[in-house]
Protein backbone atom coordinates (compact mmCIF):
# COMPACT_ATOMS: atom_id res chain seq x y z
CA UNK A 1 0.00 0.00 0.00
CA UNK A 2 1.50 3.38 -1.07
CA UNK A 3 1.74 6.19 1.73
CA UNK A 4 -0.20 8.87 1.10
CA UNK A 5 1.04 12.09 -1.17
CA UNK A 6 0.04 14.39 1.07
CA UNK A 7 1.86 12.90 3.62
CA UNK A 8 5.11 12.18 2.06
CA UNK A 9 5.36 15.67 0.46
CA UNK A 10 5.03 17.12 4.14
CA UNK A 11 7.67 14.87 5.91
CA UNK A 12 10.38 14.37 2.90
CA UNK A 13 13.16 17.16 1.75
CA UNK A 14 13.54 17.41 -1.99
CA UNK A 15 16.13 15.96 -2.46
CA UNK A 16 14.52 12.02 -1.02
CA UNK A 17 11.09 13.74 -3.01
CA UNK A 18 12.40 13.59 -6.09
CA UNK A 19 14.01 9.90 -5.50
CA UNK A 20 10.46 8.70 -4.49
CA UNK A 21 8.96 10.28 -7.49
CA UNK A 22 11.15 8.27 -9.31
CA UNK A 23 11.11 5.29 -7.85
CA UNK A 24 7.29 4.90 -8.29
CA UNK A 25 7.43 6.21 -11.96
CA UNK A 26 10.27 3.02 -12.48
CA UNK A 27 8.06 0.55 -11.22
CA UNK A 28 4.85 1.20 -13.18
CA UNK A 29 6.38 2.00 -16.18
CA UNK A 30 8.93 -0.40 -18.65
CA UNK A 31 11.65 0.80 -20.64
CA UNK A 32 11.90 -0.47 -23.89
CA UNK A 33 15.20 -0.15 -26.51
CA UNK A 34 14.31 -0.39 -30.45
CA UNK A 35 17.44 -0.70 -32.77
CA UNK A 36 16.66 1.44 -36.35
CA UNK A 37 18.32 1.54 -39.03
CA UNK A 38 18.22 4.45 -41.79
CA UNK A 39 17.79 1.73 -44.46
CA UNK A 40 15.81 -0.61 -42.33
CA UNK A 41 12.56 -1.97 -43.67
CA UNK A 42 9.10 -1.72 -41.76
CA UNK A 43 8.01 -4.84 -42.53
CA UNK A 44 11.55 -5.85 -40.58
CA UNK A 45 10.84 -8.08 -37.19
CA UNK A 46 13.10 -10.12 -35.01
CA UNK A 47 12.35 -13.04 -36.73
CA UNK A 48 13.78 -11.64 -40.31
CA UNK A 49 16.69 -10.91 -38.43
CA UNK A 50 17.65 -13.72 -36.40
CA UNK A 51 16.79 -15.70 -40.36
CA UNK A 52 19.28 -13.10 -41.96
CA UNK A 53 22.08 -14.00 -38.99
CA UNK A 54 21.24 -18.14 -39.30
CA UNK A 55 22.08 -17.16 -43.28
CA UNK A 56 24.69 -15.48 -42.97
CA UNK A 57 26.13 -18.59 -40.44
CA UNK A 58 25.42 -20.87 -42.85
CA UNK A 59 27.51 -18.54 -45.46
CA UNK A 60 30.10 -18.57 -43.51
CA UNK A 61 30.65 -22.19 -42.39
CA UNK A 62 30.89 -23.16 -45.88
CA UNK A 63 27.90 -25.65 -45.83
CA UNK A 64 26.17 -25.63 -48.94
CA UNK A 65 23.20 -27.78 -47.61
CA UNK A 66 22.96 -25.62 -44.43
CA UNK A 67 23.27 -22.19 -46.68
CA UNK A 68 20.38 -23.17 -48.87
CA UNK A 69 18.24 -24.11 -46.13
CA UNK A 70 18.42 -21.03 -44.26
CA UNK A 71 18.18 -19.50 -47.49
CA UNK A 72 15.17 -21.14 -47.79
CA UNK A 73 13.80 -20.35 -44.55
CA UNK A 74 14.83 -16.53 -44.59
CA UNK A 75 12.58 -16.16 -48.00
CA UNK A 76 9.76 -17.88 -46.29
CA UNK A 77 10.22 -15.48 -43.23
CA UNK A 78 10.98 -12.47 -45.46
CA UNK A 79 7.22 -13.09 -46.94
CA UNK A 80 5.44 -14.24 -43.54
CA UNK A 81 6.79 -10.81 -41.98
CA UNK A 82 5.59 -9.04 -45.40
CA UNK A 83 2.20 -10.24 -45.20
CA UNK A 84 1.93 -9.50 -41.04
CA UNK A 85 3.05 -6.01 -41.95
CA UNK A 86 0.37 -5.28 -44.90
CA UNK A 87 -2.47 -7.12 -42.47
CA UNK A 88 -1.26 -4.55 -39.79
CA UNK A 89 -1.23 -1.32 -42.66
CA UNK A 90 -4.88 -2.77 -44.19
CA UNK A 91 -6.05 -2.52 -40.30
CA UNK A 92 -5.53 0.95 -39.90
CA UNK A 93 -8.41 1.35 -43.48
CA UNK A 94 -10.48 -0.94 -41.89
CA UNK A 95 -12.78 1.04 -39.68
CA UNK A 96 -14.09 5.20 -40.30
CA UNK A 97 -11.44 6.40 -37.79
CA UNK A 98 -9.86 9.07 -39.77
CA UNK A 99 -6.69 9.35 -37.30
CA UNK A 100 -5.79 5.77 -37.83
CA UNK A 101 -6.13 6.32 -41.48
CA UNK A 102 -3.71 9.12 -41.51
CA UNK A 103 -1.70 6.93 -39.74
CA UNK A 104 -1.90 4.16 -41.86
CA UNK A 105 -1.17 6.94 -45.15
CA UNK A 106 1.86 7.91 -42.64
CA UNK A 107 3.19 4.44 -42.64
CA UNK A 108 3.15 3.32 -46.04
CA UNK A 109 4.71 6.98 -47.07
CA UNK A 110 7.27 6.00 -44.30
CA UNK A 111 6.38 9.82 -43.25
CA UNK A 112 8.48 11.14 -40.74
CA UNK A 113 7.39 14.13 -39.59
CA UNK A 114 9.83 16.93 -38.79
CA UNK A 115 10.52 18.26 -35.47
CA UNK A 116 11.19 21.98 -35.90
CA UNK A 117 10.90 24.54 -33.32
CA UNK A 118 11.26 27.53 -32.62
CA UNK A 119 14.38 28.44 -31.20
CA UNK A 120 13.41 30.91 -27.88
CA UNK A 121 16.80 32.83 -28.36
CA UNK A 122 16.84 33.54 -32.04
CA UNK A 123 15.97 37.54 -31.95
CA UNK A 124 16.51 38.45 -34.93
CA UNK A 125 13.34 36.51 -36.42
CA UNK A 126 11.11 37.95 -34.18
CA UNK A 127 12.57 41.72 -35.05
CA UNK A 128 11.67 40.55 -38.81
CA UNK A 129 7.90 39.71 -37.62
CA UNK A 130 7.89 43.34 -35.66
CA UNK A 131 8.84 44.61 -38.64
CA UNK A 132 6.96 43.05 -41.11
CA UNK A 133 3.34 44.09 -39.29
CA UNK A 134 4.62 47.50 -38.53
CA UNK A 135 5.37 48.42 -42.21
CA UNK A 136 1.33 47.70 -42.28
CA UNK A 137 1.18 50.84 -39.64
CA UNK A 138 4.11 53.04 -41.31
CA UNK A 139 2.58 53.31 -44.75
CA UNK A 140 -0.60 53.76 -43.94
CA UNK A 141 -1.19 57.88 -44.18
CA UNK A 142 -4.95 58.13 -43.41
CA UNK A 143 -6.02 59.50 -40.51
CA UNK A 144 -8.68 56.90 -38.79
CA UNK A 145 -12.22 57.84 -37.94
CA UNK A 146 -13.58 57.00 -35.14
CA UNK A 147 -16.99 55.17 -34.87
CA UNK A 148 -19.38 56.41 -31.93
CA UNK A 149 -21.27 53.61 -30.48
CA UNK A 150 -25.13 54.41 -30.46
CA UNK A 151 -27.05 54.94 -27.40
CA UNK A 152 -28.53 51.61 -27.26
CA UNK A 153 -25.11 49.52 -27.93
CA UNK A 154 -24.11 46.91 -25.47
CA UNK A 155 -20.01 46.65 -25.35
CA UNK A 156 -18.59 42.86 -25.75
CA UNK A 157 -17.56 41.35 -22.96
CA UNK A 158 -15.70 38.11 -22.14
CA UNK A 159 -15.17 36.35 -18.86
CA UNK A 160 -12.86 34.19 -17.63
CA UNK A 161 -14.60 31.02 -17.61
CA UNK A 162 -15.97 32.01 -21.29
CA UNK A 163 -12.13 31.80 -22.61
CA UNK A 164 -11.73 28.56 -20.65
CA UNK A 165 -14.80 26.83 -21.74
CA UNK A 166 -13.41 28.05 -25.22
CA UNK A 167 -9.96 26.71 -24.76
CA UNK A 168 -10.89 23.44 -23.21
CA UNK A 169 -12.95 22.43 -26.51
CA UNK A 170 -10.21 22.53 -28.81
CA UNK A 171 -9.32 19.37 -30.41
CA UNK A 172 -5.05 18.79 -29.41
CA UNK A 173 -5.12 16.90 -32.35
CA UNK A 174 -6.17 18.93 -35.34
CA UNK A 175 -3.41 21.03 -37.19
CA UNK A 176 -2.76 24.78 -36.16
CA UNK A 177 -4.30 27.32 -37.34
CA UNK A 178 -3.47 29.85 -39.70
CA UNK A 179 -1.84 31.91 -37.04
CA UNK A 180 0.22 28.56 -36.50
CA UNK A 181 -0.32 27.69 -32.82
CA UNK A 182 -1.31 24.06 -32.22
CA UNK A 183 -4.21 22.85 -30.71
CA UNK A 184 -2.07 21.28 -27.55
CA UNK A 185 -0.69 24.68 -26.64
CA UNK A 186 -4.08 26.66 -26.70
CA UNK A 187 -5.50 23.43 -24.19
CA UNK A 188 -2.74 23.73 -22.05
CA UNK A 189 -3.47 27.50 -21.68
CA UNK A 190 -6.83 26.81 -20.72
CA UNK A 191 -5.76 25.19 -17.47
Amino acid sequence: MWPPVALILTLTPRPLLLDYINTTIDSVTTEKQITMYPNQKPWMNKEVRLLLKARNAAFRSGDTQAYSTSRANLMRGIKKAKYCYKLKVEEHFSNSDPRRMWQGIQAINNYMPSNSTLNDTDISFLNKLNDFYACFERDNKEKSISNRPSEDHQPFTLTSTDVYNVLSQINARKAAGPDGIPGRVLRACAE
